[in-house]
């Protein structure tokens, strides 16, 4: 009885874990490893990518913003994430793409990775459910849901071309009732989308109940001893589970989202 509740507990823990490990990943995109001299340090073992310093700098781009020098930025962008294998280069790479005046951002220029959901490729009436799930210039809007007209609109415009993607002219959002246009170029990478060189405001940001008034049966502040303990870390295993179970892969995005609203 006790090894069955053991091994029942292992996997209960061990799948919570992994879950726990795919927030790290996004939390990871949001820590700037930056030096007190400001520049991003390489992690260690790191052996360099070429594809870290694009064809065309932010800087490049924002001095001469033609839609040729975004594409090109875009393509450099996607390349240089797809690249990437681990979740230390990643955060790495994230500090690269947050560093202001770097090779990735400069002024309105900068990438913006977002998710959504690819069941909208085989119903076209799918919510496309798409959040922000790293931005360069503010950190503060990951896990944010978009409204469904700029979700569809940069999805549109993002798998007109595999290769590179396309552009978001300013007035093309209108349309689609969309209350400010975006801009910019948007370009899939994987079951992703990036943005280059468009604003994401509020008023793109769509409405969202989110279970922030959760309060757990044992809260930290009624831990007094091992089974309280016990009780509060079951209790935000829980959590993390159902909120996977009913948001997918957007769980990480959600709950990261409960977090800083």
């Amino acid at each position: 009885m006790l090894t069955r509740s053991l091994g029942s507990t292992r996997r209960r823990y061990s799948g919570a874990i992994g879950k726990f490990l795919a927030v790290a990943g996004l939390l990871l995109l949001a820590v700037s490893q930056v030096s007190a001299q400001g520049v991003c340090v390489p992690p260690a073992g790191y052996e360099g990518n070429p594809l870290s310093k694009p064809s065309i700098t932010a800087a490049e781009v924002a001095a001469n913003r033609t839609p040729d020098n975004l594409r090109e930025f875009a393509v450099a962008a996607r390349d240089y994430s797809v690249s990437i294998t681990t979740w230390v280069e990643l955060a790495y790479a994230s500090c690269l793409m947050r560093q202001e005046g770097g090779d990735w951002r400069s002024g309105q220029i900068y990438p913006v990775s977002l998710s959504f959901d690819p069941a909208v490729f085989v119903n076209p009436e799918a919510p496309a459910n798409m959040r922000v799930i790293f931005h360069s210039a503010q950190m503060a809007l990951g896990g944010r849901l978009l409204k469904e007209s700029t979700a569809k609109e940069i999805l549109a415009v993002a798998a007109s071309d595999q290769a590179s993607g396309g552009p978001l002219p300013d007035v093309a959002c209108l349309a689609l009732n969309c209350p400010k246009p975006l801009g910019g170029h948007a370009i899939m990478y994987g079951p992703y989308v990036m943005l280059l060189g468009a604003r994401i405001q509020d008023d793109h940001l769509g409405p969202e109940i989110l279970d922030v008034g959760h309060v757990p049966e044992v809260s930290a502040s009624d831990v007094v001893d091992r089974a309280t303990l016990e009780s509060f870390v079951n209790g935000a295993i829980d959590h993390v589970n159902g909120l996977f179970e009913a948001h997918g892969v957007d769980g990480a995005s959600v709950l990261r989202a409960m977090a800083l609203t």
